[in-house]
């Protein structure tokens, strides 16, 4: 595996995590397969970087008096389910279709943000 450039990836993924909200692993997971990490592993570790990511990016929310804590508890159980369905369903997913389901939803995404 190729060593990525942490420091300067991890500065980016962090400044897009706080100003887009974890639009930091959509850069994340692609510098990681390029650096010749299995894409299944890709998907997981950009996870686990974009978690501690996330907390500091809440806390630099709660702190800016930005975050309604309340608004996001309704969505905790529902997401917490489908990102155990979601880690169980990414062991038998196929590469190729796995690659083909992340670009798919990142179009869907962006379009959608683009037309609302």
């Amino acid at each position: 595996m190729k060593k990525p450039c942490i420091p300067a990836g991890a500065f980016a993924a962090g400044f897009l995590n706080g100003l887009l909200g974890t639009a930091g692993g959509l850069m994340l997971l692609p510098a990681f397969i390029k650096s010749g990490m299995e894409r299944k592993k890709a998907h997981a570790t950009t996870i686990a970087a974009i978690f501690a990511l996330t907390l500091v990016s809440t806390a630099a929310y709660i702190f800016a008096n930005e975050l309604n804590a309340k608004d996001a508890l309704p969505y905790i159980p529902g997401g917490a389910a489908g990102a155990i369905f979601g880690a169980w369903l990414l062991k038998i997913i196929p590469d190729p279709l796995l690659k083909k389901l992340f670009a798919a939803f990142m179009v869907w995404a962006g379009a959608k943000l683009l037309l609302s």
